[in-house]
């Protein structure tokens, strides 16, 4: 009969233990609110890929660290007003986890789309292009380092410029 006692002491001990909560209060971390992005309003939306909602900083940094840069073309064709977007290499390279591009059109349209690499990470010779008018437009490119996203780019491009010889 004593087993049981003890067996049944032993048995509220224990389930004491585990239903105890704990005794500290632990900080709380700040996470990250989500950056709502502007629907895709272009017929072409369903050939592109819906940007990041989420920013993984609070703020957009324009300097990459030496030891992680990373080297991208942009480029307006003047005939079709497709905006070409091509990485050229880095040291950086193995720490790219994304690159996107807003591109605020002339006619006032905005269009976003996100880098399809040709493997599992970025390679040279890697582009993305977008739509974009015979007019001036408005580019900026981002790409995302080691959880670190930084704008790489933020050109205007086109105009008549690209008509002269």
């Amino acid at each position: 009969m004593n087993y049981r006692i003890a067996a049944f002491i032993t048995f509220c001990v224990v389930a004491l233990v585990f239903s105890a909560g704990c005794t500290q209060q632990q900080a709380s971390v700040a996470t990250p609110t989500p950056t709502p992005v502007p629907a895709e309003t272009t017929p072409a939306a369903a050939e592109q890929t819906a940007v990041p909602t989420v920013a993984s900083t609070p703020e957009i940094l324009t300097v990459i660290p030496s030891e992680r840069a990373v080297d991208f073309t942009l480029e307006k064709d003047r005939v079709y007003g497709t905006i070409t977007l091509s990485f050229t290499g880095g040291p950086g390279q193995i720490y790219v986890k994304n690159v996107w591009m807003n591109v605020t059109r002339s006619d006032g349209e905005e269009v976003s789309g996100v880098m399809k690499f040709s493997g599992s990470q970025i390679g040279k010779g890697d582009t993305l292009e977008l739509k974009g008018t015979h007019g001036t437009d408005k580019v900026q490119a981002f790409v995302t380092i080691s959880g670190v996203t930084y704008k790489i780019k933020d050109e205007t491009l086109g105009g008549q410029e690209l008509y002269k010889s």
